[in-house]
């Protein structure tokens, strides 16, 4: 059985482009996408991308680019490969990567919370 995804794609300039990126990356793994989301620069529609994870319609979200993603937004998520360790010119995992900033592991526990949250038991 095939994971449900939602491509979100944020205006960041040649929005078909990374749509299509997405939509290729889903069709390598097997997704079944359920929605696309256009989006503007300020992220307004996220809450709506959130929900449709919420409500079951979407296991997983899908991005072009991690810095696609809105910067104010609730459920935060960051990817810690991003991290340029500039001493070896390589990237690294760190648990944070700047104060405020919450690697794959923090966010996943702050999402949880976030699930939890808004989820009846």
């Amino acid at each position: 059985m095939s994971s449900k995804a939602i491509i979100y794609v944020s205006d960041v300039g040649d929005q078909e482009r990374w749509r299509d990126e997405c939509v290729r990356y889903c069709t390598c793994r097997g997704y079944e996408i359920t929605a696309v989301v256009l989006d503007d620069h300020n992220g307004a529609r996220w809450p709506d991308v959130l929900a449709t994870v919420v409500d079951g319609h979407a296991e997983v979200i899908v991005v072009a680019r991690a810095d696609h993603l809105p910067a104010h937004r609730h459920g935060r998520i960051e990817v810690a490969a991003d991290r340029v360790d500039r001493r070896a010119g390589r990237r690294r995992p760190t648990l944070r990567d700047e104060p405020g900033h919450l690697s794959v592991c923090g966010a996943l526990v702050e999402l949880g919370a976030l699930l939890l949250a808004v989820l009846p038991l």
